[in-house]
């Protein structure tokens, strides 16, 4: 087995307050991430490390529903900077150029490489899911990571999700299509 950890969208814009579309406790998350990359515990345990980034040029009608968030090259694109040392990153893969985009699957990396690409080529089998938002960006990738074949655990103790009715609905909605909920108590 193989295991690849992939940590959505902990980008400024989400989990910092000052963020275009802040996540309540997206700083908390993005903290703890960075305690345990220290410590290389927890879902650091994993043989590849990956990170997905909306990375918005010209993403269509996205930004009539959401407000104006993750522009290509901005402060709000950028990984929140508690990741800023993070050890054994093996890719960024950046998703939303030109349309709105939720899920890592959607993204590539600088070589143009699709994440499922990527992680099948390092002989990846399973996958740990954590990031923000649960009910948006993380639930798409999860689901997506299922559908590619991977076996899929969401780790709720590394996750943020917008609104607790949505989350609670998408939570139930992974567990459903097969993914290990992996609880935050």
């Amino acid at each position: 087995m193989t295991k690849a950890l992939i940590i959505v969208d902990v980008q400024n814009d989400f989990a910092d307050p000052q963020g275009s579309l802040y996540v309540a406790g997206g700083e908390v998350v993005a903290a703890r991430l960075a305690d345990f990359n220290r410590a290389g515990e927890g879902p650091f345990a994993s043989d590849v490390i990956v990170a997905t980034r909306d990375w918005h040029i010209d993403p269509g009608d996205h930004f009539d529903e959401w407000p104006v968030h993750c522009r290509a090259e901005s402060w709000g694109a950028q990984l929140h900077p508690a990741l800023g040392d993070l050890r054994g990153l093996d890719g960024v893969f950046d998703k939303g150029h030109e349309a709105a985009a939720y899920s890592g699957f959607e993204a590539s990396n600088q070589d143009r490489d699709s994440l499922a690409d990527f992680l099948r080529a390092r002989g990846v089998t399973d996958v740990e899911v954590v990031g923000i938002a649960t009910d948006y960006c993380v639930r798409a990738t999860a689901l997506d990571a299922i559908g590619a074949g991977f076996r899929t655990s969401l780790n709720l103790a590394f996750c943020a999700g917008v609104a607790p009715d949505t989350t609670a609905t998408s939570i139930d909605e992974m567990r459903s299509a097969g993914v290990t909920i992996l609880d935050a108590t």
